[in-house]
């Protein structure tokens, strides 16, 4: 029910932030970081000044929890309204930008920062436990129920690609360069995707071994390796090297 930030440095914890009346799922960095936004169970998108330890606003106030969001910028050709209201002058860096959120009831909403106005709001068919961006204008969905949806937000009525490969549900989803995604999964399973038009590369998956049917909870890369944290209490480090060579692609 409330967010704390942690010095690396000190170990120290100068700003807790108090708001949520529920377990909160999921958090954003806005820009630089001096804003930050969550998600919570009690169906709120809160928009945080770390400075001052304030909630700016409720970007998102719904019934059903929610369980994931991203963020994306937008170019000018994107029309993303003015606020109603003149923005606090805390708001740093919201301009632009999009948050995505995905829900327990199958709700994929997107609101604008600075405007408050919502982008877009349709339902699936599963509670949608994890989001990603893909590129900028598309983003990556992944349901309760396994499947794995790819969408525009310029055409958001009908998925651009669609996977179904396995009932586990999704857990994670992160990613790479705008060419693919790694995905965790509850059996334990943590699978890369390419993304391509090319025939003999876009059905081929790399799988990270080593969790025993532990749930797959985050996943994390930096430009050598890939991190993930499993329920075993294991994290496991994966070189991107490897990950290339199976594809036979440079990612």
């Amino acid at each position: 029910m409330q967010l704390k930030i942690w010095s690396a440095e000190t170990g120290q914890c100068p700003v807790t932030l108090r708001g949520h009346t529920a377990a909160v799922m999921d958090i954003c960095i806005v820009d630089r970081g001096r804003n930050i936004v969550s998600v919570s169970k009690d169906g709120l998108a809160k928009l945080w000044d770390c400075g001052q330890s304030s909630c700016l606003g409720d970007l998102v106030d719904t019934s059903v929890t929610i369980n994931c969001c991203c963020l994306t910028s937008l170019g000018q050709e994107y029309n993303l309204g003015e606020p109603e209201e003149p923005p606090s002058e805390r708001e740093i860096g919201t301009s632009g930008k999009v948050l995505l959120y995905g829900c327990e009831d199958g709700t994929v909403g997107g609101v604008a920062l600075r405007s408050r106005n919502t982008i877009f709001n349709f339902s699936l068919k599963s509670a949608v436990n994890c989001i990603a961006v893909l590129v900028y204008d598309k983003f990556v969905v992944g349901c309760q129920n396994g499947q794995i949806f790819l969408f525009s937000l310029r055409q958001h009525s009908e998925p651009l690609m669609t996977w179904f490969e396995s009932n586990s549900p999704l857990l994670s989803i992160l990613s790479y360069k705008g060419e693919g995604f790694f995905c965790g999964r509850a059996d334990g399973s943590c699978v890369y995707h390419p993304f391509s038009d090319s025939d003999n590369v876009k059905h081929v998956r790399v799988q990270l071994t080593g969790p025993d049917y532990d749930p797959v909870y985050d996943i994390a890369c930096d430009e050598k390796f890939v991190f993930t944290a499993c329920r075993d209490s294991v994290i496991r480090k994966y070189e991107l090297d490897k990950v290339r060579d199976a594809l036979q692609i440079d990612i």
